[in-house]
C-alpha cells in the first residue's frame, strides 16, 4: 500500500473545501490536482476554469500546466485569457481561485515569482500567471505552499 506525501494530503484537504456548485479558477500544480480531485470525489457540479480560457474540462489526465492541450479537451468553452478575467471579475458569480505560492508576507502578498533578491534570485519559478488578478478579483482564495 503507498502512504500519500504531504503534497497529496494538502490537495485531498482543500478538495473537501470544494462545494458542488462552486466555480474554480486553478493555477498550475497541486491547485489544479485539488480542483480535479474535488471534482472526481466531492463535487462533480463544480465547474474548473483555466486562464488559458478553457472552461469545464473533463481532464482524463492530469496536466502539466495551464495552457497544456490536455486543459483543452472536452471543455465547454475553449476562449480566451480576457474571458478568463471576466469570470473572475463578474461578482455575481462566486469564484473561489485556487492558487500556489512560494511566500506569503504579514500583509497577505503572495510571491509567486522568485525566492530570494529579484535581480539574482536563488530560485526564480515560472511566473505569476494570472495569479495576482486572480487573488483580486475572485470572492474566495486557497493559497497552496
Amino acid at each position: 500500500m503507498l502512504t500519500p506525501n504531504v503534497k497529496e494530503i494538502m490537495a485531498i484537504m482543500a478538495g473537501r473545501l470544494i462545494k458542488n456548485e462552486d466555480i474554480l479558477f486553478c493555477g498550475t500544480g497541486l491547485s489544479l490536482i485539488a480542483a480535479a480531485a474535488a471534482k472526481k470525489m466531492y463535487a462533480p457540479g463544480s465547474v474548473m476554469f483555466f486562464e488559458t480560457g478553457a472552461i469545464d474540462s473533463m481532464l482524463l489526465e492530469i496536466p502539466l500546466n495551464v495552457s497544456d492541450l490536455r486543459v483543452m479537451y472536452g471543455s465547454s468553452v475553449n476562449a480566451g485569457l480576457m474571458e478568463a478575467f471576466s469570470i473572475l471579475a463578474l461578482k455575481k458569480i462566486h469564484t473561489k481561485a485556487l492558487l500556489g505560492a512560494a511566500q506569503i508576507d504579514k500583509y497577505g502578498n503572495l510571491n509567486s515569482t522568485c525566492i530570494g533578491d529579484y535581480r539574482h534570485p536563488v530560485t526564480r519559478f515560472s511566473g505569476s500567471g494570472g495569479a495576482c488578478d486572480a487573488a483580486c478579483l475572485s470572492s474566495e482564495v486557497i493559497v497552496f505552499m
